[in-house]
């Protein structure tokens, strides 16, 4: 890219954005500090259209959105039969009342869940809702006070979500007070191995974290509803887990009368060449996210 970054209307857009928003210009310190010490910087833009793998900053510089579209959606930005499908059905339905299509699709999903064990349904409006209540189904369904969630792991940005996720950072800042029902376990990514450790032997050490150590030095098994897992970290790092550890954390579930919760928002519908993440591992979970 020859010409200036961001551009001039890049740039006026972000600079408004500081007295408006936390994130107004997040990453102008960042950028000096790479520019100082000759590294490539962070990019910041402001999207003014977007088209498949494409969007296109306010200086009409195009860029590759290698993440094809964010989240559940895996066909890339402004995809024409979805546009199309969402404008017919709030043309027909409206957005609040029952209608034939929640039916349809309900049905849809039943048949493309791993193993087709999953037959019913809750829909919600994001993944950080979807994330909570998964959590509050498995809370209420086992009857027990807490869900183990892994280090680096990211499940919404609510409250809730945040006390799930395992991010750390300013995200849950001042937060401590109400994470009292959530166990954090180490996930075996791989920036994480200590320095001894082999990824083999670092992913045995963090199933015996999940099944004795929280155990014996947290909370009882007993009273554990369930285990949340990204069978896949996104947020986290980019980082696929081994069969080792997914299969690992089933078992461990199945010793314990333990809930396994998959949540795949960033993971599933296709964005890993199988419907869902988990199912590289054959692993069935009993919720998926």
């Amino acid at each position: 890219m020859n010409k200036p970054f961001p551009g001039p209307k890049t740039l006026r857009a972000l600079e408004r954005g500081i007295p408006l928003f936390k994130n107004g210009l997040r990453f102008s310190e960042a950028m000096q500090q790479a520019g100082s010490r000759g590294f490539r910087s962070v990019r910041q833009i402001v999207v003014a259209r977007a088209e498949g793998d494409f969007v296109w900053d306010l200086d009409d510089q195009r860029y590759i959105d290698f993440q094809n579209g964010w989240a559940t959606n895996p066909l890339g930005n402004c995809h024409p039969e979805i546009l199309e499908a969402v404008e017919a059905a709030n043309r027909r339905y409206g957005f609040h009342f029952d209608h034939p299509l929640r039916y349809e699709l309900a049905e849809m999903l039943a048949e493309i869940m791993p193993s087709k064990a999953l037959p019913r349904t809750n829909f919600e409006v994001s993944g950080t809702e979807a994330a909570e209540a998964a959590v509050h189904l498995a809370l209420t369904h086992t009857q027990r006070q807490y869900i183990v969630t892994f280090g680096a792991s990211y499940h919404g940005n609510s409250i809730a979500g945040k006390l799930l996720s395992g991010l750390g950072g300013d995200s849950s800042i001042y937060l401590e007070a109400w994470s009292g029902g959530v166990v954090r376990a180490p996930y075996p990514f791989s920036d994480n191995i200590p320095a001894n450790l082999s990824q083999d032997q670092y992913v045995d050490f963090c199933l015996w974290y999940l099944e004795h150590h929280i155990h014996e030095t947290m909370v009882s098994r007993d009273n554990i509803a369930g285990v949340m897992l990204e069978p896949g970290l996104a947020e986290g790092g980019n980082w696929i887990p081994t069969q080792a550890f997914v299969r690992g954390v089933r078992d461990i579930c199945d010793r314990n009368d333990w809930l396994l919760i998959s949540d795949e928002v960033l993971t599933g519908l296709g964005r890993t060449g199988k419907m869902w993440a988990i199912e590289h591992y054959n692993v069935t979970p009993d919720i998926l996210v």
